[in-house]
């Protein structure tokens, strides 16, 4: 084997193990240089043999000047290589100091006189007041007529990250994250239907990587704080069951190495959302009591029969004054239905009894649709859509006999 096949095989497999690096190891920079300059050095070489019948001339006849040529091109390459490697890795600036300029205090003074200030209250009065003044890093400073805007909930660092932070905060949050990944695993479900094999598993691999990359680690840590708080009593079978299959790993303790790796289905995140949510929300309800169920104004109208040809069919429009972002609208019919339908977008229909209602934490909700006769309601739980003073939720409803909504009800989620 001549030297250039040689070279040849050791730049293919650099080569692959540069690709392998980006899928095995994204956080070890380290692979990724050692990739480089093994490369670098094979171009180097491949130049250098190209060319060595003609520096070997170059040399012989200009001596001086080809040594500082190859010294000037060495210096460039360098420096280019050190101002690459200086960008990808800077060096944290100093904490800047605090600088005294004309209208601003002295940092010790700026403590002390923060520290007897006394609160302020906004009015309409202070409105156009002169900007808080800030002193390096020190806490800035309100001037009369102007207060330090309330910080939000923060997160902490590490295991204990929601310790200091109250029952709704985390309860909200971790509905929020259900909402997020149910949608991100919905788009992925629903671009790989209809599609080969091999389409279907290049969605679920890009699916498993947004899915690791958002959400896996936070998804783990809110349900771990929620159920510390919540203690025994949150624990479900359904729920660990579905918490299983999404998460084998905290179960069968897979290697550590071999957990991203694991492809993540889609449906196993469909699946484990409305638990995250339920746990979440009854979280949240320590603290902020539900709303009690209540009326909603609604008209009908008769419309024509649609494809079925059903005898008898009506269109219900439910109206409402404030926006209602979450929550379950039942309409009551005083007669059987065969078929109904909505057009409030992102709505789930509830029926019961069914496996989804166990997912239902507003026994106000399961208590009224136990007494219900069986195929005289039609109740939906309010998606990412909201139900507003705008849009009118229109339910149609179709029967073989005569039927008139009789009550239209709003329920908190």
């Amino acid at each position: 084997m001549s030297l250039g096949d040689r070279f040849g095989l050791v730049g293919i497999i650099v080569a692959l193990l540069g690709i392998a690096a980006i899928y095995l190891w994204p956080d070890r920079k380290w692979i990724g240089w050692l990739c480089l300059s093994a490369a670098l050095g094979l171009v180097a070489m491949w130049v250098w043999l190209e060319t060595k019948p003609q520096m070997f001339r170059l040399y012989q006849e200009y001596p001086v000047r080809s040594t500082f040529a190859v010294f000037i091109c060495g210096g460039c390459l360098a420096a280019g290589a050190w101002l690459l490697i200086a960008r990808q890795n800077p060096t944290p600036a100093p904490a800047s100091q605090p600088i005294q300029t004309s209208g601003e205090l002295n940092p010790s003074v700026a403590k002390e006189t923060h520290k007897n200030q006394a609160p302020h209250t906004v009015t309409e009065a202070h409105a156009g007041a002169q900007p808080a003044l800030h002193v390096g890093n020190t806490t800035p400073i309100p001037t009369p007529g102007r207060v330090l805007p309330a910080k939000g909930p923060r997160l902490g660092i590490g295991p204990e990250a929601y310790k200091d932070l109250e029952d709704a905060q985390v309860g909200q949050w971790a509905m929020e994250e259900a909402n997020k990944i149910e949608q991100l695993a919905s788009e992925a479900n629903e671009s790989s239907q209809g599609t080969d094999a091999a389409f279907r598993s290049f969605t679920t691999w890009r699916f498993t990587r947004e899915f690791n990359e958002c959400c896996a680690q936070d998804l783990k840590e809110l349900r771990t704080e929620i159920l510390r708080r919540l203690g025994p009593p949150a624990k479900d079978p359904d729920e660990i069951s579905a918490w299983t299959l999404l998460f084998p790993d905290v179960k069968y303790q897979e290697p550590a190495n071999t957990v991203h790796q694991r492809p993540v289905s889609p449906r196993s995140v469909i699946d484990y959302a409305p638990y995250l949510r339920r746990l979440g929300l009854r979280l949240k309800r320590r603290t902020t009591p539900r709303s009690a169920p209540r009326a909603l104004h609604f008209s009908e109208e008769p419309i024509a029969p649609d494809k079925r040809n059903m005898a008898y069919n009506i269109m219900v429009t439910i109206k409402t004054e404030t926006t209602v972002s979450v929550g379950y609208i039942l309409v009551e019919f005083d007669a059987r239905l065969v078929s109904a339908g909505t057009d409030l977008a992102d709505s789930r229909l509830v029926i019961w009894p069914a496996r989804d209602t166990k997912l239902i934490d507003n026994t106000d909700l399961t208590d009224y649709l136990k007494k219900c006769e069986l195929a005289t309601y039609y109740a939906l739980a309010i998606g990412r859509t909201p139900f507003t003073s705008e849009n009118p939720v229109h339910v149609s409803a179709s029967g073989t006999v005569p039927l008139h909504a009789a009550k239209v009800i709003l329920f908190d989620e």
